[in-house]
């Protein structure tokens, strides 16, 4: 999932691929990992908004798909972590910089 530029909030898209998502997640009775991305955004603090992302996820799939809330962890990420080379194109670094990325943080049985 990618956010908007300086928004935690998800769009209608964004949640139908999470529903597509949790679909798969409800059935594998593993712990997630969830981490947020913001790098390079006009934000007073990235790594605050980097925790949002992730945690909007997971409360979606704790209201929503009834994940349990304490089986994930959520991290938020500014530029560190980003896993982009320097040299990359501008508008991939911004598409990682403003994803959610979701880890099985148990292997899956």
């Amino acid at each position: 999932i990618v956010f908007a530029p300086t928004e935690s909030q998800m769009t209608e898209a964004q949640i139908a691929a999470l529903d597509v998502i949790a679909s798969i997640l409800t059935r594998s009775g593993v712990d997630l990992r969830i981490e947020g991305y913001a790098y390079a955004e006009p934000c007073e603090s990235i790594r605050r908004l980097a925790q949002e992302r992730a945690e909007a996820v997971a409360s979606y799939l704790a209201s929503r798909h009834k994940m349990d809330r304490g089986r994930m962890t959520t991290v938020g990420f500014g530029s560190s972590g980003m896993g982009a080379d320097k040299h990359q194109h501008r508008v991939i670094q911004d598409q990682l910089g403003r994803r959610i990325v979701i880890l099985y943080a148990t292997p899956p049985r």
